[in-house]
């Protein structure tokens, strides 16, 4: 008697399936690939920007104030120029813009975003694995979705455990046995397919464009420089504060005229004699309300008392100490970002000067030392200077408020004669 024979050979249905399988098992792989390649990109220019604006946007927007500041003076003084007033609001919105953009960088250290080979192998298995283009339905997805926006938090902040336990508790879901039919099995796969080459060509036309961007560019010609043993940010951050010192100039030298003006015109000068400060209140500049109003611009919070080189500070011993140094002729810098080569970080010190080699000089005046809260981030600031390699009476001087909340101008100018004979 013959025996029954079972077949195990597959049916056509079965074997088109496993092909279509294969297809999406290697395009997963592909996409999974490129998934990582753009976020390590992504990671990389978010960083680098990070730095950027750390180093060098908070002088554009300097620069960007005192520029609107210029043309609301302008447009202040020819109030019949159409042209003008445009170009003053034009300006006054491209301050406010920047100052937004710049003050959307609040951390003081550098984003640091170097990915090791086990968290981009973590990442790229947890993209094929989880990705949403995955989902089966609309509950699926929305999971999927939320999962990978936890994946792409925690491979920004280089968190391999938390990846690792993603994947973990998804791949428990992922292996519920296929209740569905051969046929249905084999319509999703060649949608799949489908949908994974369309996403395919969307991604690679996305990390083009990423890599193409303004932000990718500047970033590849900072580091080119910097392999070089140049220093692009600060070459650039120098050519800002000449700017900013020219338009300092010049709206010191409008501010002048209005104050000439008004000398001149009985009954229009300003009660206190001082310069009128575009957008100041009405107790504090000659025009009146509504002239004020119309031409006041955008700045920062803090910078609100001037100094006679013309840029803003923001307190009076700061400014009783800018016009120190400009009196005796010390090219000071403000608020001018000092990166950390020991400490990675920035800082910036209330005052810098540059030796004949190029060194920087940093002066710093403390005064809210009975604040706990100020002290403890002056402590923290001062030990990052020291590891910096900045010494106090050498490259870094300090200078404080009175107890009472005075200033001994006689021991502060002691200082800066100090320190003029340093620069010499």
């Amino acid at each position: 008697m013959t025996g029954l024979v079972i077949s195990d050979r597959k049916s056509p249905e079965q074997e088109e399936l496993e092909g279509k399988l294969s297809q999406i098992d290697a395009l997963e792989s592909e996409f999974a690939q490129l998934q990582l390649e753009y976020s390590t990109f992504a990671g990389e220019l978010s960083a680098f920007c990070n730095r950027y604006y750390l180093r060098v946007g908070g002088l554009f927007a300097r620069l960007d104030s005192l520029r609107a500041e210029i043309k609301a003076l302008e447009a202040q003084n020819n109030p019949d120029d159409e042209a003008m007033r445009a170009a003053a609001e034009a300006a006054r919105k491209q301050a406010q813009e920047t100052w937004e953009e710049v003050g959307q960088t609040i951390e003081e250290d550098p984003v640091i975003f170097q990915p090791s080979a086990d968290l981009k192998l973590a990442y790229r298995q947890a993209a094929k694995l989880i990705h949403p283009d995955r989902a089966d339905n609309e509950e699926d997805r929305s999971l999927r979705d939320r999962l990978m926006a936890e994946i792409n938090s925690a491979y920004a902040h280089g968190d391999i455990d938390t990846i690792t336990e993603l994947v973990d508790r998804y791949r428990e879901k992922l292996n519920e046995p296929d209740t569905e039919d051969i046929g249905t099995r084999l319509v999703k796969a060649i949608r799949n397919i489908a949908r994974l080459r369309a996403k395919l060509g969307q991604l690679r036309d996305s990390i083009e464009e990423l890599k193409s961007s303004h932000w990718a560019k500047l970033m590849r010609e900072i580091s080119e420089g910097e392999a070089r043993g140049e220093d692009p940010l600060g070459q650039l951050a120098e050519k800002i504060h000449a700017d900013i010192v020219a338009e300092e100039a010049r709206l010191k030298q409008l501010l002048n005229g209005l104050q000439t003006e008004a000398q001149d015109a009985p009954g229009e000068a300003s009660p206190s004699g001082e310069l009128p400060t575009v957008g100041a209140s009405p107790e504090e500049s000659a025009p009146s309300a509504k002239e004020a109003a119309k031409t006041s611009v955008f700045r920062p919070e803090g910078l609100i008392h001037r100094t006679e080189r013309g840029e803003k500070v923001r307190s009076k011993s700061e400014a009783i100490i800018a016009n120190m140094f400009f009196h005796l002729g010390l090219d000071y810098r403000y608020e001018y970002p000092i990166e950390g080569h020991r400490t990675p970080g920035i800082r910036r010190p209330d005052f810098t000067f540059f030796d004949t080699e190029g060194q920087p000089i940093l002066w710093e005046h403390l005064g809210m030392l009975n604040d706990p809260d100020y002290r403890a981030r002056w402590n923290a600031k001062l030990a990052w200077y020291e590891d910096n390699g900045f010494t106090q009476g050498v490259n870094l001087f300090i200078s404080r408020d009175e107890a009472d909340g005075g200033l001994d101008s006689l021991r502060i100018r002691k200082m800066a004669e100090y320190l003029k004979g340093l620069l010499e």
